[in-house]
Protein backbone atom coordinates (compact mmCIF):
# COMPACT_ATOMS: atom_id res chain seq x y z
CA UNK A 1 0.00 0.00 0.00
CA UNK A 2 1.20 3.49 -0.77
CA UNK A 3 0.89 6.35 1.72
CA UNK A 4 -2.56 7.59 0.64
CA UNK A 5 -4.03 4.10 0.51
CA UNK A 6 -2.60 3.30 3.93
CA UNK A 7 -4.06 6.52 5.36
CA UNK A 8 -7.52 5.71 3.94
CA UNK A 9 -7.30 2.12 5.23
CA UNK A 10 -6.34 3.30 8.73
CA UNK A 11 -9.14 5.88 8.65
CA UNK A 12 -11.64 3.16 7.70
CA UNK A 13 -10.54 0.91 10.55
CA UNK A 14 -10.67 3.78 13.05
CA UNK A 15 -14.11 4.80 11.74
CA UNK A 16 -15.45 1.30 12.38
CA UNK A 17 -13.94 1.20 15.90
CA UNK A 18 -15.17 4.71 16.70
CA UNK A 19 -18.71 3.94 15.51
CA UNK A 20 -18.75 0.74 17.59
CA UNK A 21 -17.64 2.69 20.69
CA UNK A 22 -20.31 5.35 20.13
CA UNK A 23 -23.00 2.73 19.57
CA UNK A 24 -22.02 0.86 22.75
CA UNK A 25 -22.16 4.10 24.74
CA UNK A 26 -25.61 4.92 23.40
CA UNK A 27 -26.97 1.35 23.50
CA UNK A 28 -28.50 1.83 20.07
CA UNK A 29 -28.28 0.43 16.57
CA UNK A 30 -27.67 3.75 14.79
CA UNK A 31 -25.82 3.81 11.49
CA UNK A 32 -22.83 6.15 11.58
CA UNK A 33 -21.69 7.79 8.34
CA UNK A 34 -18.79 9.72 6.90
CA UNK A 35 -18.98 11.83 3.74
CA UNK A 36 -16.65 10.59 1.00
CA UNK A 37 -15.93 14.15 -0.17
CA UNK A 38 -14.75 14.92 3.38
CA UNK A 39 -12.51 11.85 3.30
CA UNK A 40 -10.86 12.98 0.06
CA UNK A 41 -10.40 16.54 1.36
CA UNK A 42 -8.88 15.16 4.59
CA UNK A 43 -6.49 13.04 2.53
CA UNK A 44 -5.55 16.00 0.34
CA UNK A 45 -4.79 18.15 3.39
CA UNK A 46 -2.77 15.33 4.91
CA UNK A 47 -0.71 14.93 1.75
CA UNK A 48 -0.10 18.70 1.53
CA UNK A 49 2.17 18.40 4.53
CA UNK A 50 4.37 15.76 2.90
CA UNK A 51 6.49 15.45 -0.22
CA UNK A 52 3.46 15.42 -2.53
CA UNK A 53 3.55 19.10 -3.38
CA UNK A 54 1.77 22.19 -2.19
CA UNK A 55 -1.71 20.81 -2.72
CA UNK A 56 -1.14 17.06 -2.73
CA UNK A 57 -3.32 16.78 -5.83
CA UNK A 58 -0.76 15.28 -8.19
CA UNK A 59 -0.79 12.01 -6.30
CA UNK A 60 -4.22 12.14 -4.71
CA UNK A 61 -6.31 8.96 -4.80
CA UNK A 62 -9.47 9.13 -6.89
CA UNK A 63 -12.92 9.02 -5.25
CA UNK A 64 -13.35 5.56 -6.78
CA UNK A 65 -10.09 4.31 -5.23
CA UNK A 66 -11.07 5.69 -1.82
CA UNK A 67 -14.50 4.02 -2.03
CA UNK A 68 -12.97 0.71 -3.06
CA UNK A 69 -10.46 0.75 -0.20
CA UNK A 70 -13.13 1.52 2.40
CA UNK A 71 -15.54 -1.07 1.00
CA UNK A 72 -13.27 -4.01 0.24
CA UNK A 73 -10.43 -3.55 2.73
CA UNK A 74 -12.35 -2.16 5.70
CA UNK A 75 -15.74 -3.86 5.25
CA UNK A 76 -17.64 -0.57 5.18
CA UNK A 77 -20.74 0.18 3.13
CA UNK A 78 -20.98 2.82 0.41
CA UNK A 79 -24.41 4.38 -0.19
CA UNK A 80 -25.69 3.77 -3.71
CA UNK A 81 -27.51 7.05 -3.89
CA UNK A 82 -25.99 10.49 -3.77
CA UNK A 83 -27.10 13.00 -1.19
CA UNK A 84 -27.15 16.76 -1.58
CA UNK A 85 -26.37 19.58 0.83
CA UNK A 86 -25.67 23.19 0.05
CA UNK A 87 -25.66 22.50 -3.68
CA UNK A 88 -23.00 19.78 -3.38
CA UNK A 89 -23.67 16.16 -4.25
CA UNK A 90 -21.82 13.46 -2.33
CA UNK A 91 -21.93 9.86 -1.22
CA UNK A 92 -21.45 8.51 2.27
CA UNK A 93 -19.71 5.51 3.74
CA UNK A 94 -21.30 3.75 6.70
CA UNK A 95 -20.42 1.07 9.20
CA UNK A 96 -23.67 -0.76 8.37
CA UNK A 97 -25.76 -1.14 5.21
CA UNK A 98 -27.68 1.99 4.21
CA UNK A 99 -31.24 1.70 2.96
CA UNK A 100 -32.20 3.39 -0.30
CA UNK A 101 -35.00 5.01 1.70
CA UNK A 102 -32.65 6.88 4.06
CA UNK A 103 -32.57 10.63 3.56
CA UNK A 104 -29.67 12.96 4.35
CA UNK A 105 -31.78 14.57 7.07
CA UNK A 106 -32.03 11.17 8.79
CA UNK A 107 -28.32 10.41 8.45
CA UNK A 108 -26.85 13.84 9.16
CA UNK A 109 -27.07 13.56 13.00
CA UNK A 110 -24.81 10.50 12.77
CA UNK A 111 -22.14 12.15 10.62
CA UNK A 112 -18.57 11.65 11.78
CA UNK A 113 -15.69 13.61 10.29
CA UNK A 114 -12.24 12.23 9.46
CA UNK A 115 -10.62 14.82 11.75
CA UNK A 116 -12.78 13.72 14.67
CA UNK A 117 -12.03 10.05 14.06
CA UNK A 118 -8.30 10.55 13.75
CA UNK A 119 -7.93 12.71 16.85
CA UNK A 120 -5.32 11.68 19.39
CA UNK A 121 -5.80 8.28 21.03
CA UNK A 122 -6.70 10.11 24.23
CA UNK A 123 -9.83 11.68 22.70
CA UNK A 124 -13.13 10.83 24.31
CA UNK A 125 -15.66 9.47 21.80
CA UNK A 126 -18.50 10.09 24.26
CA UNK A 127 -18.36 13.88 24.21
CA UNK A 128 -21.01 16.07 22.67
CA UNK A 129 -20.66 16.10 18.87
CA UNK A 130 -22.44 18.14 16.24
CA UNK A 131 -25.29 19.18 18.52
CA UNK A 132 -26.30 15.82 19.94
CA UNK A 133 -25.16 13.99 23.01
CA UNK A 134 -23.58 10.68 22.06
CA UNK A 135 -23.25 9.45 25.63
CA UNK A 136 -26.84 9.32 26.64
Amino acid sequence: MIDGERAVFELGIRFREYADALRAGRRTSDIFVMRLDHVREWLRARKEKTAYGQYGRGWLETPEKISKLLRSNCGLHIARKQFKEGGLKFRVVADRPISEDNTWEELRPFLLTPDKITCADSCDPFQVERGFNVSG
